[in-house]
């Protein structure tokens, strides 16, 4: 049997939950399980041995071959493996301890960590200790966590179960059932527990060593994140498909009309069905949905997939016109939002915006949220190869649960970036020859107008496609548009068009933004030191033992937040260290059924401590979700993080002293006016969304909306007042200057406070008008003023956030330039008078991060080598270092983790 199938036999038989090992990496170790017929019977006889007397020295010595020197047990493991729980307020030990043979390479020295579990209990069943119910396999995770010991095993006279929780990162497990494995049908299993556990796979080759086959599975993990990303894109294409389809299938032309009126809320809507979908694989995999019949047959979307690849099985050549599907995920949509109570089916309400069914109406057949649904007649055929490209990889079903909320979000950006748009001819969409590049659909009209030597130009300057010396012989070649199609068969993109679409099709199709830059996620392995560099010296300026309130009052800003990468990880690393603090304290808060503390504290974290800002709106909500797979419960809602999660440009805003003055610049014109407008409004909106970050973890979003929408409605004139002076400056010539005159002089002409009303909105409704009519423009903007907008943060004594952590764009002046409205390189320098206009963008991010840090904060990003090379370090590190900032790390180059060709600074 070849290799990969024989790893595929036993992992199909264990069904490992999350990532522990990929076949993948155990072949390219040599490694497989030893199926020999005489070697495998005496290991059942060894192991059935074993299981009349369980001791774990007998399991370990008679049948994986160990010395009774390899392990240590009872009161000869040290005292630095023991944990405390702060829910129990004893310390929690392993039973049994594995030194590594070669600790040199090893940090910790522990190859292992194992518990023993009585017969007949539970792996995952909670089991009181005290009054705080914890299992087996959750006892276990908070050792590992606690100690930083990455790999545990379970052993019970009825399984035993291997775990592996390398810091910061996602859990994987495997059960290997004793009585199975004493069966015939379950020699694979225990082929495969042997060579996991025997004696060379801890004490023997290094270079082949457990600990190395378990990291380098993990590395190939990211290669698996790559691939479901193309995965995820090509189902966004069919969802459009799909939805337009069913528009002609029922003579309407609502996505139509959308691609061409309204392409971001079409767009949108296609991003969030998918990002649902992916939310709830995830919570499947997880157990957080319920385990039962009527949620399986008529919920459950891992149950649609198998009906639904049973019926292609039996009916193939039907399956387009079959329907049911989409109506069952519209009914899971509405149910995960709102909740649902029948007979066993019990699920929380779990709000938010995700799932909003009135937030995009088309996806349920309707064009406003009055209307009834009328659900879309998409085809089974497009649902099964939506779903077939979220959960099949390789031939073999995909967990999600063994994916970390970082590769979730790189699977997210890869669909970032893209409108909706109505082709306007034959058209076809053309892979790019860029690394990092989108296929873009071209009309196959314009590129037969072109002179023949001019084609493969115009396919470069348009869908940066280079082609072979053959393909452009054969574009110059075409005199009709099946020739021209032909011509271009292998750089067609079939999951976005798998022929050429006619006119008035819609598309998705890449921005020139898109285009310039691509899209490339953090891993944890940049974002894991950086946070925890940046996070050091400001938890070590709150003593030895911080407080619990001390964390809680932390705010930390991811300010270009992606899909949240830093945030989530600043959000794990300050859970931890509140967990810590309620045990230093003795005090533990009264945790929900469904939560541990380090779970507790995570959603405590997110909604207390944690800010990000982007741009795009969509990023926004990528970075919620990230959030919200991060801190899940069971039973709960998601957590609230509208107060947190803000869009706006980092780059584009005013302090609230120059939207007092009225101007882009320190001029003290009408300050005082505007002052006694702006203060006591930015007082009393910090009081409002300081209750929110305030409120108890329990509370949701019925309770904390309200505040939250009064925050936002006592802050709507300023931020107008401010959006009026930006919009004044990104006029052109005297109609800046014209704008800017209207502004103040209506400013002017109130001579109290009490009398200021009425004519201040005339003003505001001045600003509204010029920033609804750049809105419309080609390059959009949203201006973010950050005392404004985080209230809260700048009204508190030493105002200002305690760090900035992230990943901020980095372009040149001529890329920043052509993706942003005309002078924008001009406001730059506007607002950081003496930087240079050839300064990288990052160098403004890393200016405008450090003006945010109250005293005594810290600030960690990631750059390009150009941050520390000519006018961008005059500019962004030299004119902060004047200022008082102290470089206290850095990496000049760092080869990016990923498959981006891209060196960075740190």
């Amino acid at each position: 049997m070849p290799s990969f199938d024989l790893h595929a036999e036993w992992l199909g038989n264990v069904q490992p939950q999350g990532l522990l090992v990929t076949a993948p990496a155990l072949i390219t170790h040599g490694i497989v399980p030893n199926m020999d017929t005489s070697t495998l019977a005496d290991l059942q006889a060894r192991l059935s041995t074993w299981g009349v007397a369980p001791t774990l020295p007998a399991l370990l010595t008679g049948v994986f071959g160990w010395q009774p020197s390899d392990v240590l047990s009872g009161t000869d493991v040290p005292d630095e493996l023991a944990v405390l729980l702060p829910e129990t307020g004893h310390a929690l030990r392993p039973d049994h301890a594995v030194p590594d043979p070669m600790p040199a390479q090893c940090a910790p020295p522990w190859q292992l960590l194992i518990r023993d579990v009585p017969a007949g209990a539970d792996f995952d069943a909670p089991i009181l200790h005290g009054s705080w119910p914890a299992s087996p396999h959750h006892l276990m995770t908070r050792l590992l966590q606690g100690t930083g010991v990455p790999t545990g095993l379970l052993v019970s006279p009825d399984a035993v179960r291997l775990i592996h929780l390398p810091p910061g990162e996602a859990a994987g497990h495997a059960t290997f059932p004793v009585p199975e494995m004493l069966a015939v049908r379950g020699r694979p299993m225990l082929a495969a527990l042997h060579m996991l556990l025997e004696e060379q796979r801890l004490f023997g080759d290094p270079a082949h060593c457990l600990p190395v086959l378990l990291r380098d599975s993990r590395k190939h993990q990211d290669t698996v994140s790559a691939k479901l990303s193309g995965q995820v894109l090509g189902a966004l294409h069919a969802l459009l498909r799909g939805l337009h389809t069913a528009d002609r299938r029922a003579r309407t032309d609502r996505i139509a009309r959308l691609a061409s009126r309204w392409p971001n809320e079409l767009y949108g809507g296609l991003l969030t069905a998918l990002m649902r979908l992916v939310f709830v694989l995830y919570a499947e995999d997880r157990g957080l949905f319920p385990d039962n019949a009527l949620w399986a047959d008529n919920y459950s979307l891992s149950g649609l997939f198998t009906r639904l690849r049973a019926d292609a099985a039996l009916n193939p050549d039907t399956m387009d016109d079959r329907f049911g599907a989409w109506a069952q995920i519209c009914a899971l949509n509405r149910i995960v939002h709102s909740g649902a109570r029948h007979g066993t089916l019990v699920l929380p309400a779990r709000r938010g915006r995700l799932f909003d069914p009135d937030r995009y109406p088309f996806l349920e057949g309707r064009d406003t949220a009055a209307d009834p649904p009328a659900i879309p007649r998409v085809s089974d055929a497009i649902v099964l190869a939506i779903l077939d490209g979220l959960l099949m990889l390789d031939g073999q079903r995909l967990l999600y649960s063994g994916l970390d909320v970082e590769q979730i979000g790189a699977v997210y950006e890869t669909m970032m970036g893209f409108t909706t748009e109505l082709t306007s001819g034959p058209s076809l969409a053309i892979t790019s020859s860029a690394r990092s590049g989108a296929a873009t659909v071209v009309n196959l009209d314009k590129l037969l107008a072109e002179p023949a030597g001019k084609r493969s130009a115009w396919l470069k300057a348009n869908a940066e496609r280079k082609l072979s010396e053959n393909m452009a012989r054969a574009v110059r070649e075409a005199r009709s548009l099946p020739a021209l199609e032909a011509a271009l068969h292998s750089a067609v993109d079939r999951d976005a068009t798998p022929v050429a679409v006619p006119a008035g099709t819609p598309v998705l199709q890449p921005t020139p933004e898109r285009r310039r830059t691509g899209s490339h996620y953090t891993p944890p392995s940049l974002t894991r030191p950086i946070v925890r560099d940046t996070l050091a010296p400001v938890l070590a300026a709150l003593g030895t033992a911080p407080t619990p309130e001390q964390i809680l009052a932390l705010r930390i800003l991811d300010p270009a937040v992606g899909s949240g990468a830093f945030l989530v990880e600043a959000c794990r690393q300050l859970a931890a260290e509140l967990v810590a603090a309620w045990g230093r304290a003795g005090v533990t808060p009264a945790l929900p059924p469904d939560q541990d503390a380090l779970e507790h504290a995570r959603r405590l974290v997110a909604m207390r401590c944690l800010c990000g800002v982007d741009r795009n709106p969509f990023a926004v909500e990528m970075a919620r979700l990230s959030l919200w797979l991060a801190t899940l419960a069971r039973d709960h809602e998601f957590t609230f993080l509208d107060h947190a999660l803000r869009h706006g440009d980092a780059l584009i805003g005013l302090p609230r002293t120059r939207i007092a003055d009225l101007h882009w610049a320190p001029r003290q014109e009408g300050a005082q006016l505007a002052m006694q407008l702006i203060r006591p409004r930015i007082g009393r909106a910090a009081v409002e969304r300081q209750r929110v970050r305030d409120a108890l973890e329990g509370e949701g979003e019925e309770v904390l909306r309200p505040m939250l929408d009064r925050a936002d409605a006592i802050l709507d004139n300023v931020r107008r007042i401010g959006d009026a002076v930006c919009a004044a400056w990104f006029g052109q010539g005297a109609e800046r200057g014209a704008a800017r005159a209207r502004v103040v002089a209506q400013a002017r002409l109130e001579s109290d406070y009490m009398a200021a009303g009425q004519r201040w909105q005339d003003a505001l409704a001045s600003g509204a008008f010029l920033r609804g009519r750049l809105a419309d423009a080609d390059h959009a903007y949203q201006p973010f003023h950050w005392d404004i907008e985080f209230a809260e943060v700048f009204e508190r004594e030493n105002p200002g956030f305690d760090a900035v952590i992230g990943n901020p764009p980095y372009a040149g002046k001529n890329t920043y330039k052509k993706g942003n409205v005309p002078g924008f390189p001009e406001w730059l320098q506007a607002i950081h008078p003496g930087s240079h206009g050839n300064a990288d963008l990052s160098a403004h991010f890393f200016l405008r991060g450090y003006d945010l840090l109250r005293q005594g904060g810290a600030l960690g990003f990631v750059a390009t080598n150009t941050i520390r090379q000519g006018d961008t370090r005059e500019s962004g590190l030299r004119a902060r270092l004047a200022r008082g900032a102290t470089i206290t790390r850095a990496r000049r180059r760092l080869r990016w983790p990923g498959d981006a060709a891209v060196v960075v600074c740190v």
